[in-house]
């Protein structure tokens, strides 16, 4: 058996997983997309948001900057 630290971190990973594309396939049903990010900055900017570290404020400045018609 895990024990609940790990098992906590798992599932945080797999929620910031899980928020990064949902907000992919809302953006992609309304007409946009995401200029694709280097994997990297994408696991880091979903740490920083779940971690706290960045607010809800920063995270849409971010996807404002990234946000584009889809072709």
């Amino acid at each position: 058996m895990l024990s609940e630290p790990i098992w906590l971190t798992r599932r945080m990973v797999q929620a910031k997983r899980v928020g990064y594309m949902a907000r992919y396939v809302f953006l992609g049903t309304n007409g946009l997309d995401i200029e694709a990010p280097p994997e990297e900055e994408v696991v880091i900017l979903m740490t920083r948001v779940a971690s706290g570290e960045w607010s809800e404020q920063q995270l849409a400045e971010w996807l404002r900057k990234r946000v584009v018609p889809y072709d």
